[in-house]
């Protein structure tokens, strides 16, 4: 499966999903990136609605070309720090292992895709996971969210490294999925 193409012409994102991508624009990028919403209807979401996720895959895509795939990073970053999601969520642990129950809270209609999540002993007490990431979003933006989540959650000075696991497939390269490795001490 290629990046910026959704599994399911028929899967929509969450109008508060979109509410935070909006909002989430790196300083200086701000007017081009509402320009390009608003271009295809998508400036000014309602929280309660759905949208085509097509439609903003084709926006992120239009972004990276502009861009490079840095400000998705950074928009990924900014959404998991924005973003609605369930209260009871705690810690690093709690917001990795449940992310695919707050993923199918903003998406739905046919192939949504997953979050597979996976706890990783340590011998030298760090913890660390490995997220098996099968959605609709550029690795760029999962890099982004996956460091936005762990620092959301994280307890004070706690560390969060978010790495991709270059050996995995990639969607990048026709793969349907990204594997990263999370890391936090």
């Amino acid at each position: 499966m290629q990046q910026f193409k959704a599994f399911d012409e028929r899967v929509e994102v969450s109008g508060g999903h979109l509410a935070a991508f909006v909002r989430a624009f790196p300083p200086g990028t701000e007017k081009i990136g509402a320009d390009i919403l608003n271009s295809v209807g998508l400036g000014n979401p309602n929280p309660q609605g759905w949208y085509r996720l097509q439609t903003l895959l084709d926006v992120m895509k239009q972004l990276q070309d502009r861009f490079t795939g840095t400000i998705l990073t950074r928009m990924g970053y900014n959404v998991a720090q924005l973003v609605q999601l369930p209260p009871h969520w705690k810690s690093v642990e709690d917001a990795l292992s449940e992310l695919d129950k707050g993923y199918h809270m903003n998406h739905r209609g046919g192939e949504i895709g997953s979050y597979h999540y996976e706890y990783l002993v340590t011998e030298t007490g760090l913890h660390r996971a490995k997220m098996v990431v099968k959605t609709h979003w550029p690795c760029e933006y999962e890099l982004g969210l996956l460091q936005g989540m762990g620092d959301r959650y994280k307890q004070p000075e706690t560390e969060i490294f978010v790495r991709k696991d270059f050996t995995a497939p990639c969607r990048k390269n026709g793969a349907d999925s990204c594997t990263f490795f999370v890391t936090w001490t």
